[in-house]
Parts: C-alpha cells; sequence; structure tokens
C-alpha cells in the first residue's frame, strides 16, 4: 500500500535585495549592530596588533603555529625579541593553566 503524500509547505527565505528591502514582505532590512564598543578589550587588541609591537606578537604566535604543525624553530631562526616575546607568551600560558583553564587563550 503506497504511503500517502504529506504536502510540503513552501518556504521562502527572506533576503533583502539590492535596495535592501525584503522580498517577500517589501519591509526595510534592519541590519543588527554587532561592533564592540572603543572600551571593548578585543578593540583594544586590535588597536595594540596594529603597532609595531604588535606585529613582532603577531610573528611569534605564527612561529608557534609553525612549530605546532611540525617545523624545526632554532634560536638561529629567531631574533633575541621574538624569542622573549616566546617566553613571555608561554609564561601566560602556564599561568593560565595554573589558573584552571588548561592554557587556553580566552579574554579577559
Amino acid at each position: 500500500m503506497p504511503r500517502p503524500r504529506v504536502p510540503v509547505p513552501k518556504v521562502r527565505l527572506l533576503w533583502p535585495d539590492r535596495d535592501g528591502r525584503l522580498s517577500a514582505c517589501g519591509a526595510d532590512w534592519k541590519a543588527i549592530d554587532v561592533s564592540h564598543g572603543p572600551a571593548c578589550p578585543k578593540n583594544l587588541l586590535e588597536e595594540a596588533m596594529d603597532t609595531p609591537n604588535g606585529g613582532l606578537v603577531r610573528r611569534c604566535f605564527r612561529l608557534l603555529n609553525a612549530k605546532n604543525i611540525g617545523l624545526t624553530i632554532t634560536l638561529a631562526d629567531i631574533t633575541e625579541e621574538e624569542f622573549r616575546v616566546l617566553e613571555l607568551i608561554e609564561g601566560e600560558r602556564q599561568e593560565q593553566i595554573k589558573a584552571g583553564d588548561g592554557g587556553h587563550m580566552s579574554s579577559r
């Protein structure tokens, strides 16, 4: 005996058109503001990373990523500044492990 057919409702996706109006009902599209305020730690970090010292920190995180994927990095491959930042990153990671969050980077 064949199964009865269940009607499938037509679903219309609501996407704004080029003018910002929803195609299904013509209402205006209202974007949600998800930006961070100027005092947000995320914004402060992004601003700090745009400085020369931020570039140094970024390079050091890239070095750590390279090490984690198996590349061999020796002291001859990095500068003294990079080595010092790597020490600071490792020290912070150890502090986080002691604090009980497993050393995962998190926002404060």
